[in-house]
């Protein structure tokens, strides 16, 4: 019985361990706290006018961010959040507790939460693809929370129809993403870029290869899924008009993945950001020449010295 009891009771350490073993290096220090009985995970840094906080997007984490940290927590209070369900804010199954509500729709009532608990009155918001996206949508709820926009790369401003849709879903399921072998996540990863993987790719496509291995990695899967519906789910093109605040609008001039080549073969980039630009009454544009989607990782100097230079004026 003795014998039986301790392999139980390690059984269960050696879950609880490796639930705790994705903890990526951010080169920050990591805070925790408990929102709306969620456990959120964040950095903190920098002082300056202004306090950004900067959402990651799908399937991505605060580690998206490091490189453009690098300079702006020189120049301002830098926040930036790991979302439900992402890196450091691991909370068992998210979709349970989610039920019908859009997780786009719950993220930002979550980054208000984190803003009460910090007593952030106002912050300019930042957020890159699906990130992005929930950003617009916080700025549309509570505008007044909000004093500027950055998007980088957002999702929102390329539209599909519910058949495009459909036609989306088989490659955005739980599984689909969970059997994707390493071959796969290395050329999911290649797409986020204008050529060549720029330094600390790799670090990124070695914790998303090292999730696989943890019991963290079903809640992954079904988190980027229910992602991927929240942003076909909650479209925003056709309520860009009522943002009043600052906005900037940076996307790389090299990027494959907005818009979506397969479903809209002759739209290009730069059409995607004139449309949403254009909608926006008080937007600024700029295209990063050489970069890809995942352009604030790629060409961090040039995206954060368009942000200074935005925020300044």
């Amino acid at each position: 019985m003795k014998k039986t009891l301790i392999t139980l009771l390690t059984l269960v350490l050696m879950h609880c361990a490796s639930a705790r073993m994705f903890t990526p290096d951010y080169g920050y220090q990591v805070h925790e706290i408990k929102v709306n009985d969620l456990n959120i995970g964040y950095i903190d840094e920098g002082e300056g006018p202004q306090t950004i906080i900067f959402l990651h997007g799908l399937g991505g984490y605060i580690k998206h961010w490091q490189p453009t940290l690098d300079t702006l927590t020189h120049h301002y209070r830098c926040i930036a959040v790991d979302l439900p369900g992402y890196g450091y804010s691991q909370n068992g199954d998210l979709t349970a507790r989610l039920g019908d509500q859009n997780i786009l729709k719950f993220f930002g009532e979550t980054v208000f939460a984190l803003m009460d608990s910090l007593q952030i009155d106002q912050a300019v918001l930042a957020g890159h693809s699906m990130g992005g996206q929930t950003a617009i949508l916080m700025a549309l709820r509570h505008p007044q929370r909000v004093s500027s926009l950055v998007l980088a790369s957002p999702a929102g401003f390329e539209t599909f129809t519910p058949q495009e849709g459909a036609a989306l879903a088989p490659y955005s399921t739980p599984e689909f993403l969970k059997n994707q072998n390493e071959q796969a996540i290395r050329q999911s990863f290649a797409l986020n870029f204008h050529e060549e993987m720029p330094p600390g790719a790799e670090d990124l496509i070695q914790d998303r290869l090292d999730l696989r291995s943890t019991p963290l990695m079903d809640h992954y899967v079904n988190v980027v899924s229910a992602g991927v519906r929240g942003m076909l789910q909650a479209p925003v093109f056709d309520k860009l008009s009522a943002l009043q605040m600052p906005v900037l609008i940076a996307y790389g001039d090299g990027d494959k993945l907005i818009p979506n080549r397969y479903l809209h073969p002759t739209l290009t980039t730069r059409k995607v950001a004139e449309q949403g630009a254009g909608e926006i009454p008080n937007s600024t544009l700029v295209m990063i020449p050489e970069a890809g989607h995942m352009m604030p990782f790629e060409k961090p100097a040039e995206f954060a010295t368009t942000v200074i230079k935005f925020l300044n004026e």
